[in-house]
């Protein structure tokens, strides 16, 4: 029962999707998905909305699907309506150059003009290509994300290059080859940490209470230099399989450590993501364009989804709530430093006192992107009792 139910309701959502595609509706595209996204992060639904196995592959699976529905649906969306826009355009000076012709006297002894008429947009995304950019397999079940408008370009060229040149190897493969061994080396030393490295178990059975300050902040480090390394080698592996096919990945995350602004981090880590946040849900909602209220509201906006896509759960609104004060103050920082107090008193002091205020004024940043990341990477009871280890109890 629940797998016909699955079937019949993924089957109406998908048409309902491509219909508000077809007809140019963004926001009918947003309210189909993000009903998608809400729904399933209530407790128990998901079983009884798809019929299947809530393991980690598939939600990961399915969190990568929806950004990817999203992303296809809304770029044909506004394909359609700049074809609308274009046909509008050609039907008006098409009336016009016919009320010319009314008027001429000598109409009827010139030949006939050929009319301008709409031409028939090849640029709109056809079933075929959304299946493959969909379910395109070394970033189907875990990553990394690549927006439509940069996938589509490079795998027709791909198509091409091959009619026109068909080879068994790409010219890169040396290269390629090259970076699938780094990335061997650096899943051999996730299972060598694994095995001699207990950071993940002390941190998942209750013994952190018993920890000194300096092991718990190495457990905290740990956990999240291997989560760096983990990604490093899901998107790294399935980036390098896709540039087999001429589809060159977004850079690999970027070592945490040398992170010290929480918005570079995540500019940076996870540059799909990053690229779909600002293409579809940042610069539409006006982004730093309509001030500091604005852009502060479209902030929350952008993390109240990355909340909902993540699963929703207590630890991860945490985590959310803890981005969003953390990205809020930069850029209040910001945008103190860019008024005109601000670049006088930059002025006054020297770029060399600046940066060392800047230097200063960063730690307090740094200090809670790091304690809110606990949350993230641990279970919500282990990240309080990280947390008030290091804050409220230490005397370092």
């Amino acid at each position: 029962m629940s797998h016909t139910y699955c079937h019949l309701t993924d089957i109406s959502s998908f048409e309902v999707l491509c219909g508000f595609s077809q007809l140019g509706s963004v926001a009918g595209i947003w309210i189909v998905l993000g009903a998608e996204i809400v729904v399933l992060t209530i407790p128990g639904v998901q079983d009884l909305f798809f019929g299947l196995t809530t393991q980690l592959g598939f939600e990961s699976a399915l969190g990568f699907l929806i950004l990817k529905l999203i992303s296809f649906g809304v770029d044909n969306a506004q394909l359609v309506r700049k074809n609308f826009q274009n046909e509008k355009i050609c039907v008006a000076s098409e009336t016009t150059l016919n009320e010319k012709k009314i008027r001429s006297a000598d109409d009827i002894t010139q030949p006939n003009e050929t009319p301008l008429t709409g031409k028939t947009n090849s640029n709109f995304l056809h079933l075929l290509e959304s299946l493959l950019y969909v379910f395109y397999f070394p970033s189907f079940i875990r990553g990394p994300l690549i927006r439509i408008a940069d996938f589509r370009p490079q795998i027709k060229a791909s198509f091409a290059a091959a009619e026109s040149s068909p080879t068994f190897l790409p010219k890169n493969c040396l290269n390629i080859l090259k970076n699938l061994m780094r990335l061997v080396f650096w899943m051999l030393f996730m299972e060598f940490s694994l095995h001699y490295m207990y950071f993940g178990a002390i941190a998942q059975n209750g013994v952190l209470n018993k920890l000194s300050f300096w092991a718990l902040a190495a457990i905290g480090h740990l956990a999240g230099q291997f989560f760096m390394i983990k990604y490093v080698v899901i998107y790294g592996f399935a980036g390098q399989l896709g540039r087999f096919d001429g589809v060159n990945p977004y850079s690999e995350p970027r070592c945490i450590s040398w992170v010290y602004s929480y918005t570079d981090m995540w500019r940076y880590f996870d540059i799909g993501l990053y690229k779909f946040i600002t293409t579809y849900l940042y610069l539409p909602l006006g982004g730093s364009r309509r001030g500091l209220i604005s852009q502060l509201a479209t902030t929350g906006v952008v993390f109240l989804f990355i909340y909902l896509w993540h699963g929703g759960t207590h630890n991860l609104f945490i985590w959310c709530c803890g981005n969003y004060l953390v990205c809020s103050i930069e850029q209040l920082g910001v945008a103190a430093e860019r008024s005109p107090l601000g670049q006088s008193l930059v002025s006054a002091i020297g770029p060399a006192v600046q940066l060392r205020m800047k230097c200063l004024l960063l730690v307090f940043t740094y200090l809670a992107s790091c304690l809110q990341t606990f949350f993230f990477l641990l279970h919500v009871d282990d990240a309080t009792e990280l947390f008030q280890t290091i804050v409220l109890e230490s005397k370092f």
